[in-house]
């Protein structure tokens, strides 16, 4: 797809609470994960130095302010894609030490639907992909270099948000940002299950 590497690859995730591995998009068990209102860690690191992609499928269970990602150091210098509370928006946001704008889709998405979707860092714009399609970007921090040490699938940062009641599937974060035609053609070869 593009000489970009998945940085976050050879990391585990440890730790958390309430998850277990299940069905993914094409009913493969044991190819994703379903989060009970719960979370995993990812080990520290400097995940985010520059333009990113995140990209990752989601199937929302409930209506609630979660994330699918949060890597920060409390609540500085963090990098979230998460879900708005009670919108059920997509929303993203770069803080830069302890200040950042979030930013959200238009479109409300449904329960117990799969969707792919894609946060974009490229200079100083932040873009949100949601099956393959633009939805909404807006002017964003540009990420400090610096370890972060608070980072996790499913939980936030913010003590306010629950924990993600969802299921996740290819979570993948790259050190680079992904043109809209190679977000589109994520979205269409990642549904197809190897498929033509």
């Amino acid at each position: 797809m593009s000489n970009l590497t998945d940085v976050v690859g050879g990391a585990n995730m440890y730790g958390g609470i309430s998850y277990e591995y299940t069905y993914d998009r094409f009913c493969n068990a044991y190819s994703a994960i379903y989060f009970n209102v719960g979370y995993l860690q990812v080990p520290s690191g400097v995940y985010f130095s520059g333009d990113f992609t995140i990209t990752a499928w989601m199937y929302l269970l409930s209506n609630s302010a979660s994330r699918m990602i949060d890597f920060g150091n409390l609540l500085s210098d963090n990098i979230l894609l998460g879900i708005d509370f009670p919108s059920l928006r997509v929303l993203g946001l770069v803080r830069n030490s302890t200040s950042g704008t979030t930013f959200v889709t238009p479109s409300l998405m449904q329960l117990k639907t799969w969707y792919h979707v894609a946060f974009v860092l490229s200079g100083s714009i932040g873009y949100i992909y949601v099956n393959g399609n633009l939805t909404v970007s807006a002017i964003q921090n540009f990420p400090n270099n610096v370890i972060r040490n608070n980072n996790y699938v499913g939980k936030s940062n913010w003590a306010s948000n629950t924990n993600a009641n969802a299921t996740y599937d290819d979570l993948k974060i790259y050190n680079g940002s992904l043109s809209a035609a190679q977000i589109l053609n994520d979205y269409i070869t990642s549904s197809s299950n190897g498929l033509s």
